[in-house]
């Protein structure tokens, strides 16, 4: 038996003529051609002193490894040749894809050029692998992109901040949990942490009675705990972020090489079908809050999704850019998934968004829908009322007369995958899911596609990396 099980007969002797070369053998690998160096050296070699390696053979004496050796055999008129033959296994019988990868598994130890091995490479891989391949380095992207910088600042005075004394460990540690529990969402606002602290609220100090509460005075006490738990490394920096403080970075490299390596392993990677095109409405979503921004990307992402996100209400820019999009798609009309607090701005945001899409820009065809959060929705949750509700806001009046009472909750009081699930469903609700898996199942295929010509092209830029500086002068 060979490696693989199969069983592989004892060592025959037969003329070249009586076994055939693999129909599809050249899809993977050049035909002999006694004008190239090496076939031409294997010919003489044959002349010489005949096939020593046997050929690899199936049932009916189609070729499964040994073609090169079977071509210069023929041309030398070398009598006979020594072959193993795979029996009970018709080459033939199997799917086209099946055939060539059996081929490949019989000659990975046979001297390739780039193209041959990136042919090898390709139908050997599963197409679920490369697909989630291609989604692992768009989920690498996607964590480099989220990791927060420190600004620079002017420094004025002096400033010692106490260490985080034992009192305080309830409190740290409750945090701590809370932090670790949601990784997958990192970063996260201190805003989230509050309404987190919220379900089972830890001592402030192990030396009082005070527990954790819906008040500004805890959620005052949790910011300065969480700037001093990260300074003293109790926290990861990247576990936290200040949505509202951008800083750019610029890419640099030590050498070429560098420069080439990081290249390619990005090349063809962050390549995304769109998975909306087989709709017949435009779906955008909108989203009040930078906080939880991420956990709707995170969503939106498996449904190529465009995401606009900010504070509060916005400006003419994005809505008009929301409109360009739709315009473009060709589509027959335009749905906006909207997410905004259950409080009187909130409900106003939602409303005016949806409004000047329809008015300031002519689309009549606009439809709204609103996942969440309502104080319905907040109140079946059983979520804790927000810190700082707006009395003062003009809306106040108007959200008492829709919802009677003045109860208002924040997107931040749901847990990530509350917002995530709440956010999916209604997805789902409004799209196409067969057209949607259609669209995933030709991205997979995709998929598979781009690393064949990822494979060619990095064995090709692979060859000439020798010739740059690895190193500085």
């Amino acid at each position: 038996m060979n490696g693989d099980g199969h069983n592989i007969g004892t060592i025959e002797k037969v003329r070249p003529e009586d076994i055939r070369p693999s129909l599809l053998n050249n899809e993977l690998y050049h035909r002999f051609d006694a004008r190239n160096d090496d076939d031409a050296a294997l010919a003489r070699s044959i002349a010489r002193e005949g096939v020593k390696d046997p050929l690899i053979v199936d049932e009916e004496g189609f070729i499964l490894s040994g073609h090169r050796r079977h071509a210069a055999a023929i041309l030398t008129k070398t009598g006979l040749v020594p072959i193993h033959r795979r029996t009970g296994f018709r080459l033939a019988e199997l799917p086209r894809a099946e055939q060539l990868k059996e081929l490949a598994v019989y000659n990975r130890q046979r001297t390739k050029d780039a193209g041959e091995m990136a042919n090898e490479e390709i139908v050997l891989a599963d197409s679920g692998d490369a697909y989630a391949a291609l989604r692992e380095r768009l989920e690498e992207r996607r964590r480099e992109a989220l990791i927060p910088f420190p600004d620079s600042m002017a420094i004025v005075g002096e400033v010692k901040r106490a260490a985080i004394s034992e009192a305080k460990r309830p409190m740290m540690d409750a945090v701590r949990t809370i932090v670790r529990n949601r990784v997958e969402y990192w970063p996260l606002s201190v805003r989230q942490i509050h309404y987190a602290l919220l379900n089972a609220p830890p001592l402030i100090h192990a030396s009082k009675a005070r527990r954790y509460d819906n008040t500004p005075s805890s959620y005052k006490g949790l910011t300065n705990l969480c700037a001093r738990a990260r300074l003293a490394g109790l926290l990861p920096w990247e576990a936290i972020a200040d949505e509202t403080r951008p800083v750019e970075l610029w890419g640099t490299h030590a050498t070429v090489a560098a420069y080439v390596e990081r290249q390619m392993h990005w090349f063809l990677g962050d390549y995304r079908r769109d998975l909306m095109q087989g709709q017949l409405r435009h779906v955008e979503i909108v989203c009040e809050k930078n906080t939880v921004a991420e956990i709707v990307r995170r969503v939106a992402d498996e449904y190529t999704l465009p995401v606009t996100s900010g504070r509060g209400f916005c400006s003419v820019e994005p809505r008009r850019q929301i409109v360009e999009r739709y315009r473009r798609s060709g589509k027959t009309g335009l749905v906006l998934i909207l997410l905004s607090d259950a409080d009187p701005d909130g409900e106003e945001i939602a409303q005016s968004f949806a409004r000047s899409i329809r008015d300031d820009f002519g689309v009549e065809e606009v439809e709204a829908v609103r996942p969440a959060l309502t104080p319905a929705q907040a109140r079946e949750l059983g979520l804790p009322l927000t810190i700082d509700a707006k009395k003062t806001s003009t809306n106040y009046r108007k959200f008492i007369k829709l919802y009677g009472s003045a109860d208002a909750y924040e997107l931040e009081a749901l847990a990530p995958e509350q917002l995530a699930e709440l956010l999916e469903k209604a997805i789902e609700g409004i799209i196409d899911t067969d057209a949607y898996c259609g669209e995933v199942e030709r991205w997979q295929k995709e998929a598979g596609q781009l690393e064949l010509v990822k494979a060619r092209v990095k064995a090709s830029v692979s060859a000439n990396l020798g010739g740059l500086d690895h190193a500085d002068a």
